[in-house]
């Protein structure tokens, strides 16, 4: 199996603590891990050959030339140049890599990923897991549609993990049109990377089960974007009767000490943080322990005064010992 994560020197302790998922729940998998970059520090680097030995994995960091770079567009302050980075997977991956599964460096593999690896996606050349979120703000309305890319009506993916078909996005050459789109219009897109690639897949993506993308607003028991089997799905990864991708996206970064929100499944983050050879150079605000139990305990006392929360019930699934 072939996986891809893209990532800067600021990203590559965080991008670790993904890897180190991976690999601590695939260990009986042959995997090859491939790292594209602008450039991580020796310390990084040598961190990633640690697991590399440690896991007997295949891990190939790619340096991506300056000529590369500098096609990208520059980063505005809130998006770095890194979120391009996966744009020009087709043209740096070793030929012989036709199928990758793409991860962003704030996800969590919890689960072994060959169900996931052997998804039939029916001669299409993406599959993903819808993004409701999204489909509600103007990153549809307001900025794709009058790009003429995408009907107001269109479904919209989450790209934090993507099963690609790579052979497919050579022979078409994809890539040159997300990088057009990304030169030309990226500037006006609320998620510059993952409008893109909803442009570039529209009506050509694989719909992938809500447990392969467990994004945040999927862990509000009561929302009317869940199916009853993927509410099902969700109540059984958080008690932990079954595992999945877990995806930590901002403002719910578990490294972030200035957030005010707090992730109920953080734990599981800081049980990879704690695997990885970056668990003593990533700075904490609050046990993530601590935090689970404060707020399993002002939820009991919402219960007691009869105020209710859309996440009591997800929360009562979770293990006590967390």
């Amino acid at each position: 199996m072939h996986l891809l994560c893209c990532t800067d020197s600021r990203y590559a302790a965080y991008c670790g603590v993904t890897v180190t998922s991976a690999l601590e729940n695939n260990r009986e998998e042959p995997l090859s891990i491939h790292i594209l970059t602008d450039g991580i520090s020796k310390q990084d680097t040598i961190r990633f050959k640690r697991l590399e030995e440690k896991y007997r994995a295949e891990i190939n960091i790619t340096t991506i030339p300056p000529g590369i770079i500098r096609r990208i567009p520059p980063s505005n302050g809130k998006w770095a140049q890194s979120i391009y980075f996966r744009l020009f997977a087709a043209d740096l991956l070793p030929e012989n890599v036709t199928r990758i599964i793409y991860l962003d460096s704030d996800v969590i593999i919890n689960c072994n990923l060959r169900p996931l690896w052997d998804t039939e996606m029916h001669g299409l050349p993406c599959a993903a897991v819808r993004d409701v979120n999204c489909c509600a703000d103007e990153a549809l309305t307001g900025l794709l549609s009058p790009l003429k890319a995408l009907p107001q009506s269109s479904r919209y993916f989450n790209s934090g993990v993507m099963l690609m078909d790579i052979g497919q996005i050579r022979h078409r050459h994809i890539n040159d049109m997300m990088l057009s789109l990304a030169v030309e219009h990226g500037s006006r897109l609320a998620y510059p990377d993952q409008d893109i690639l909803n442009i570039a897949f529209h009506g050509r993506w694989q719909p992938l089960a809500c447990e392969w993308n467990l994004m945040p607003w999927a862990l509000v028991p009561v929302s009317a974007d869940l199916s009853d089997d993927e509410r099902q799905a969700v109540g059984q990864i958080a008690s932990g009767a079954s595992r999945g991708i877990i995806h930590y996206y901002a403002p719910y970064h578990p490294w972030d000490c200035r957030r005010l929100i707090f992730h109920p499944l953080e734990y599981i983050w800081e049980r990879y943080r704690k695997l990885s050879p970056w668990r003593n150079h990533i700075r904490r605000s609050l046990s993530p322990d601590f935090m689970t139990r404060f707020h399993r305990r002002k939820l009991q006392m919402c219960w007691r005064l009869k105020i209710r929360t859309t996440y009591d019930s997800l929360w009562m699934k979770i293990p006590k010992r967390s």
